[in-house]
């Protein structure tokens, strides 16, 4: 079974667009979201489909983990796109306008029998639903209880976007009308266990704004965000990057120092070394 992997940042990519899917294996974000929803015409599906097979290795050759957006269960389209991306061997799939707990289930059995067609293991691609309106909000905690696949939640605020429309709330540079849905759906995804929440999409375009929008994400307590352009990835990467001091801090507490207490806190150790494995995953020193 696929255990759930940190990711700092997503990048969204169309799945019929092959030069952004090219541009994308060369970028710095940790995972690439193959769309095959919003961002492609329901007359290229079929051909972002075939796309998502030849894209999906490149972009593991790369280092990247590959997430593909698949159409919500209304549209009909579900199981073909799941079975598309559970045969290119993709790590996850994210799912686009879910409403309720019964839209995860109903994805989650359509992924096993994709899983046995393609001879892979029962459970090794893990779930994203995507938190796109205001009955998700209110349905995210059982959403998120839904399968032992979800490994990544968060509210998807975006000026304009589809929760944004659902809640009726206005843009502003800071984002902080955002703020509510994004720490209840954060709140709901930790309390059911998922490991790594993503938040996104950063409000604002340039660099200073999606770092303002990136720090508050991770102050929240998210461990990255989805991303629509190459040119954040760097910000936000360096954002949810651990720091030296959090590195520091985490090995006296994995080692039962700092905690204030005589008897190291089995809790607090076990927290602490979990950080220090999803810093050694990108790269910062240890030991």
């Amino acid at each position: 079974m696929t255990a759930a992997l940190p990711i700092r940042s997503a990048l969204l990519v169309a799945g019929h667009d092959e030069e952004r899917l090219r541009a994308a294996a060369e970028s710095a974000a940790d995972a690439v979201y193959v769309d095959l929803e919003g961002g492609v015409p329901r007359a290229d599906l079929a051909r972002a489909r075939v796309l998502v097979d030849t894209h999906a290795h490149r972009l593991t050759d790369a280092a990247k983990l590959v997430v593909v957006r698949v159409n919500p269960i209304a549209s009909g389209e579900t199981a073909d796109d799941v079975a598309a991306a559970v045969r290119a061997g993709v790590y996850g799939i994210a799912l686009a306008k879910i409403e309720r707990p019964r839209d995860v289930a109903i994805v989650d059995r359509l992924l096993a029998a994709a899983e046995a067609d393609a001879g892979r293991e029962r459970g090794t691609v893990v779930v994203h639903p995507l938190i796109e309106s205001a009955r998700a909000v209110h349905e995210a905690y059982g959403i998120a209880c839904a399968s032992t696949r979800v490994a990544h939640m968060g509210g998807i605020v975006a000026p304009g976007g589809d929760l944004a429309r659902s809640i009726g709330f206005r843009g502003t540079p800071t984002g902080r009308e955002t703020e509510f849905v994004r720490a209840r759906v954060l709140v709901d995804a930790r309390a059911a266990g998922v490991r790594f929440p993503l938040g996104g999409i950063p409000i604002g375009r340039d660099r200073s704004a999606v770092r303002r929008f990136a720090e508050d994400a991770r102050d929240l307590g998210y461990e990255g965000l989805l991303i629509g352009a190459r040119s954040h990835a760097p910000v936000v990467n360096e954002v949810f990057t651990p720091t030296a001091d959090d590195v520091d801090r985490w090995r006296r507490l994995a080692s039962g120092d700092g905690a204030g207490r005589r008897e190291p806190d089995v809790a607090t150790v076990a927290w602490a070394r979990e950080r220090l494995a999803v810093a050694e995953r990108f790269g910062v020193p240890t030991g």
